[in-house]
């Protein structure tokens, strides 16, 4: 912990859960060991009632605030990190994405990091086909300090050189 300190890292873990109990309790566990500050799941474990998730005594749930739609995305802050976070669902209310601001509560002046957890897919909304990127990120002004994480569905050579067919990514290009 003091050389996480004087280093000023955050550390995260971002993981699509596949809608697994087990694949986020092993990540969570994974992350205790490491003293990850923040774990970002995308298609995480939700009870059928839509609410209900895992919990972990090491870390807080920050979930989307969206009612009678499943969560596809969460952010598991570790309890004892020396960061805080708020939720911003000011910003953004939408199952898919999930905005928190970070500060660092070891400082007396420290900026504001945007961490923002992305599922990229069409909504489970009925009649709304638009993917992620096409019906909320374009209305997101970010921050100078934002860090834009998740499972973007999106395919192209600038992050996977074996990419022939674009696919997803123009937007995100742009």
């Amino acid at each position: 912990m003091k050389e996480m300190k004087q280093n000023g890292k955050i550390q995260f873990i971002q993981h699509n859960a596949n809608k697994s109990s087990h694949i986020m309790h092993t990540c969570l566990d994974y992350a205790i060991e490491l003293k990850t500050d923040f774990i970002l799941f995308q298609e995480p474990y939700v009870a059928r009632d839509n609410i209900t998730t895992i919990s972990h005594s090491a870390f807080y749930c920050v979930m989307p605030s969206t009612q009678n739609i499943r969560p596809r995305v969460m952010i598991f802050a570790r309890k004892q990190s020396r960061f805080d976070f708020c939720l911003r669902s000011d910003i953004c209310l939408d199952n898919d994405i999930l905005i928190i601001d970070i500060i660092d509560k070891t400082k007396s002046f420290s900026e504001t990091i945007q961490l923002i957890n992305i599922y990229n897919e069409k909504s489970l909304k009925e009649d709304c086909n638009e993917y992620t990127m096409q019906r909320k990120l374009h209305q997101i002004t970010p921050y100078k300090n934002t860090i834009l994480c998740g499972d973007l569905n999106a395919h192209h050579s600038w992050w996977n050189f074996n990419i022939a067919t674009v696919k997803n990514a123009e937007k995100l290009v742009d």
